[in-house]
């Protein structure tokens, strides 16, 4: 999260803009829906791309 995004962060919640922090929390959670949907919230080296290196190697000792 970069410094500026932390800092409006931080402004909501000392201000108690709910409608801001209602609006961030959202979006963080739709960015985290996405990105296990794509299969990517896994701690492997294929970057959430199963079977597809697999495949390659296959192919390639083909």
């Amino acid at each position: 999260m970069p410094s500026e995004d932390l800092a409006a962060l931080q402004r909501a919640i000392r201000w108690g803009d709910g409608d801001a922090l209602f609006t961030l929390f959202t979006h963080t959670r739709a960015v985290r829906r996405s990105i296990i949907e794509a299969g990517q919230e896994v701690d492997a080296p294929d970057f959430g791309r199963h079977g597809e290196i697999a495949k390659t190697k296959e192919s390639e000792a083909d």
